[in-house]
């Protein structure tokens, strides 16, 4: 099993930083341009399958657009304002496991930490290290998102 572990702190409240997260629209501005999930029609928020247990099968669009994996999300767990707990069947995993953190620091600013557990099926090394600057990508992401929130306000 790999475990990487990616933390960012960003300046917003701790409802900005939830609702961005939880938002598929949000999910979408962290991971592109280089990635996107696709979602069944009416999806908007994490919510819509927590605490229904429901999951939802999804596409890897590599650039938005060329099908590379397929995924049935499936959330643990999801706690307002503390994070949430993923554990999805991938069809290029043996294992995932994405837990990300929220801890606010003060009033506008949050911690934001992603603890992924996976297991590829094959190509172990070249998927660790695509994952790794994939979510150093979206971390990146997250800080721009928010540092442009904080001066359009």
């Amino acid at each position: 099993m790999t475990q990487l572990r990616f933390e960012s702190t960003v300046n917003a409240s701790i409802d900005q930083v939830w609702q961005s997260i939880t938002s598929l629209q949000g999910l979408t501005s962290e991971m592109m341009p280089l990635m996107r999930l696709t979602a069944p029609k009416g999806f908007k928020n994490l919510s819509d399958i927590y605490p229904r247990q429901k999951d939802i099968k999804s596409y890897v669009l590599l650039f938005g657009v060329f099908p590379i994996d397929t995924t049935d999300l499936h959330l643990k767990s999801l706690t307002v304002h503390k994070g949430f707990i993923e554990e999805s069947n991938m069809a290029s995993m043996n294992y995932w496991r994405h837990e990300r953190k929220l801890t606010q620091l003060s009033a506008s600013q949050v911690s934001i930490v992603d603890e992924l557990t996976f297991e590829p099926r094959r190509f172990t090394k070249i998927s660790v290290y695509i994952i790794k600057k994939f979510f150093e990508h979206r971390h990146k992401n997250l800080k721009k998102l928010f540092e442009e929130s904080a001066h359009d306000q």
